[in-house]
C-alpha cells in the first residue's frame, strides 16, 4: 500500500508527514557505509519488523540506525558530557511512595481527589504523570491550555481535576529534587531537547555526525515529548525529519501533530 504525503502549513518544511506504508523509508536503503537515516520507533517489534522487511527485500541496514526514544536521548546527553542515567518504572514507584506516604503538597491535594491515603493510589498517580507528560512534556504554553481547559469543566468536577493537576505536577516537582537521576525517560528526551538547543545543534551532530534524516515509527498517539525533540533537531540542524503514521489513524495524528509541533523553546518545562 503507497505511502501518502500530508502537507501542514504548521509544521517547518524539513518536516514530512507520511499516511499509510513505510515504503520511503524502505528506498532510502543503499550500500553506504555511514548511518544516513536514524529510524526512532518506541517499540521494539516496530524495529525488528523493518529490519526483516530490509533483510527480506534484500536491502542492506548500513544506512539505518534503528533506536528507541531513550537511546537516542542518552546518546545525545552522553556525547554533550551531561549524565544519562534515568529512573526505570520500579525504582520511580518506590520513590512515590515514599513521597505519598509523607506530608506534603502532593499528599494534601491528592487526598482530596482520592479520599485515602494518597500511598494506597501510588498505581494511579503514576498513570496520571504519565499522562500528562506525553500530552504536555510540561510545557508552560500546553500546561497553560491544559489548566484553562480543567477549569472550563463544570463544578464540582473541576475542582477535583484541578487538585489531581496541581498534584500531578507536584509529585514531579518531588521526583525530580529526591533523585540524581532523570525521574523518567520522558524527562530524559527533555534534557535532550534542551541540551540540542542549547548546543546550537552540536550535540546531535556529533552524535550522529553522517545523520542526514530522521525519521519516527510506528506511533499510536502524538507524544510531546517526541515532538519536542524533532523540533528542536529540525530547528538546529540540518536534518529532514519524516513521520510515518498508519492510514486509519494518520489524518486525526496529522492534526494533533501540527497543535503539538507549534510550541516556542522546546524542552522547556514548567515544573522546577
Amino acid at each position: 500500500m503507497a505511502s501518502e504525503l500530508v502537507a501542514s502549513d504548521a509544521l517547518p518544511e524539513s518536516v514530512t508527514v507520511h499516511v499509510g506504508d513505510v515504503e520511503p523509508l524502505l528506498g532510502w536503503a543503499d550500500h553506504a557505509s555511514h548511518v544516513s537515516t536514524v529510524v526512532i520507533a518506541p517499540v521494539e517489534l516496530h524495529r525488528r519488523n523493518l529490519k526483516l522487511r530490509l533483510t527480506d527485500a534484500n536491502h542492506p541496514l548500513d544506512a539505518f540506525e534503528f533506536v528507541g526514544p531513550t537511546a537516542v536521548a542518552s546518546n545525545v546527553l552522553e556525547t554533550a558530557g551531561k549524565s544519562a542515567k534515568a529512573l526505570d518504572r520500579v525504582d520511580r514507584l518506590a520513590l512515590l511512595g515514599d513521597i505519598l506516604s509523607g506530608e506534603n503538597e502532593a499528599t494534601e491535594r491528592f487526598r482530596l481527589v482520592f479520599g485515602g491515603e494518597p500511598a494506597q493510589s501510588g498505581n494511579a498517580i503514576e498513570q496520571a504523570r504519565r499522562e500528562l507528560e506525553v500530552t504536555t512534556n510540561y510545557h508552560p504554553v500546553r500546561m497553560h491550555a491544559f489548566r484553562q481547559a480543567v477549569e472550563s469543566i463544570s463544578s464540582p468536577i473541576d475542582i477535583d481535576a484541578g487538585d489531581l493537576l496541581d498534584g500531578t505536577l507536584a509529585v514531579e516537582r518531588l521526583l525530580r529534587r529526591r533523585s540524581e537521576k532523570s525521574p523518567s525517560d520522558g524527562a530524559l528526551i527533555r534534557r535532550a531537547t534542551r541540551t540540542v538547543i542549547d548546543t546550537d545543534g552540536s550535540a546531535w551532530d556529533e552524535a550522529y555526525p553522517s545523520a542526514e534524516r530522521i525519521a519516527l515509527v510506528g506511533l499510536s498517539t502524538v507524544p510531546a515529548t517526541l515532538v519536542d525533540l524533532f523540533n528542536a533537531i529540525t530547528s538546529k540542524c540540518d536534518v529532514e525529519a519524516h513521520l510515518y503514521l498508519r492510514r486509519g489513524t494518520g489524518p486525526f495524528l496529522e492534526q494533533r501533530l501540527a497543535d503539538v509541533w507549534s510550541v516556542p523553546n522546546p524542552g522547556r518545562v514548567v515544573v522546577t
